[in-house]
């Protein structure tokens, strides 16, 4: 009897972690055509200041899995050497780029009211990294990452905006995915982490015509 109740336990918290897994994309604007008009893009990834991964483990990560693929626009990694902290981390939930409401719908007129906001805050900063640099367009690739390891579980939200050399958002998608992981070890989860952004990272660089295989 005690067998048959704990493999009915067991059962249970495995449905119930499986419950847990999610993941999803969706494409709020595409301007496919003037896409295609880019040749060299800046590729600047921004996290939270209290981001359980740097942004350099990060940019780092990215490339690796990028090097995979042949490039068709010239693609240049900004770091914090090329330009301020303020850009490329937030200190705030107003900050971010992934506007969610109560129930974590996303909000798109807000998002892209925070984008642009962005943009007249540290236009002035971007465009003299872009003349420096012979840039038409920038790719920003904001990642927030979340990890509970009483519960072994990872949740992951992204967002991916593409502008033109004016600033005028040109690409726009969201990503998010919770799934359960069967680790505790901090190291190990932190490289789950990295493929996890690192493999969404290529395939929406692939989508908006940056990398193909």
């Amino acid at each position: 009897m005690k067998r048959i109740s704990l493999i009915l336990i067991t059962a249970l918290i495995s449905l119930l972690f499986a419950s847990c897994s999610s993941y999803g994309v969706k494409k709020e604007i595409d301007k496919s055509g003037q896409i295609k008009r880019l040749e060299k893009v800046g590729i600047i990834i921004r996290t939270p200041t209290s981001a359980i991964l740097t942004n350099a483990e990060i940019l780092l990560s990215i490339q690796k899995w990028s090097g995979a693929y042949r490039e068709k626009k010239e693609l240049v990694y900004l770091s914090s050497e090329d330009v301020s902290e303020d850009i490329i981390t937030y200190d705030a939930r107003l900050g971010r780029f992934a506007q969610v409401d109560e129930s974590r719908s996303f909000m798109r007129f807000k998002t892209i009211g925070v984008v642009n906001m962005f943009f007249r805050n540290h236009g002035e900063e971007l465009r003299r990294v872009m003349e420096a640099k012979g840039l038409d367009g920038l790719i920003i690739f904001e990642v927030d990452g979340f990890y509970s390891q009483e519960l072994q579980y990872i949740d992951m939200y992204s967002v991916t905006i593409m502008t033109d050399a004016d600033f005028n958002i040109l690409f726009l998608d969201r990503q998010s995915k919770a799934r359960n992981v069967n680790e505790i070890v901090g190291d190990r989860v932190r490289g789950i982490l990295l493929n996890d952004i690192g493999g969404r990272f290529v395939t929406v660089l692939r989508k908006i015509h940056c990398l193909e295989i």
